[in-house]
């Protein structure tokens, strides 16, 4: 990933971060959530949205074969799923 593409992605990581209270004390001190903890918690931000809607959405989702791709953070997706599609790739499209 290009520098300046990185460095976009990190001060967006750090804005979420900090627009979400993904804050948390250590020895004293205020650190940011670790990357698995920010997903967890997006996820449970998610959950408490979409309530009971969640599963008619998922439910429709899987009916017609149609999945989405999330991307979080600075390359989530590419750092755990192979093959996965890149900003790039997704814009050729």
């Amino acid at each position: 990933m290009p520098g300046e593409l990185r460095k976009a992605h990190q001060e967006n990581d750090i804005a979420v971060m900090k627009a979400y209270g993904m804050i948390k004390k250590v020895g004293g001190k205020d650190k940011f959530m670790t990357e698995s903890e920010t997903v967890s918690k997006l996820f449970e931000l998610y959950e408490e949205l979409m309530g009971n809607k969640k599963m008619k959405f998922l439910e429709e989702l899987i009916k017609n074969n149609q999945y989405p791709i999330i991307f979080i953070g600075s390359g989530i997706t590419q750092r755990y799923f192979n093959n996965a599609p890149t900003w790039e790739g997704l814009l050729k499209k």
